[in-house]
């Protein structure tokens, strides 16, 4: 094991040698702090999208599940409203289950429509999430019945952009919002 008094003599002659060496001094350190930015800034986008709790009491607890027909090769199938009361009643492992599935909706008045995205859900999505809407409510079972439907929840962000965050919304049947929709907002 080399002494200490070695270790230090070959430090003063790389620091000589680098102080002669502006250039290649330059490009080293260039080099090495590029390096390190790559690294942190991987490591910050690792850990918040991987290793960062999602935002709902209990994240540990949240699965999602898919159906699979590896033989169709569809390793990730949603399940169909039978599979979701079939699994709500019958999975001892599971406290609630929520299904939801994407959708879109044609929005605006006549002659500028407009496509937005949309979130189709279960009354009890909510309660998996342990979430409260900051005004209204959420749907209830009753209203999770075919021809019932007639609650929807708008995001914040088309609460502001599309309704200037008027809280008169709330209660208004959807139809007056979204044309050609008999839903109400809650």
């Amino acid at each position: 094991m080399p002494s200490v008094h070695l270790v230090l003599r070959d430090l003063r002659q790389a620091i000589r040698a680098l102080g002669r060496e502006k250039g290649f001094t330059c490009t080293v350190l260039l080099t090495l702090a590029l390096c390190l930015g790559a690294n942190v800034v991987i490591f910050t986008v690792v850990r918040s999208v991987l290793f960062r709790p999602l935002p709902f009491p209990h994240p540990e607890q949240l699965v999602v599940v898919y159906n699979g027909y590896p033989k169709a090769g569809m390793d990730h199938a949603g399940a169909s409203v039978p599979n979701y009361y079939e699994r709500k009643g019958n999975i001892a492992a599971l406290e609630e289950i929520a299904e939801y599935r994407p959708g879109s909706v044609t929005v605006g008045d006549a002659g500028s429509p407009e496509r937005v995205a949309t979130w189709q859900a279960t009354p009890s999505f909510f309660r998996v999430l342990g979430v409260q809407p900051a005004l209204g409510r959420f749907f209830t079972e009753e209203e999770n019945e075919y021809g019932k439907s007639d609650v929807m929840v708008l995001t914040h962000a088309q609460w502001r952009t599309r309704f200037n965050a008027d809280p008169a919304v709330i209660g208004r049947a959807a139809g007056c919002l979204f044309h050609g929709r008999n839903n109400a907002v809650g």
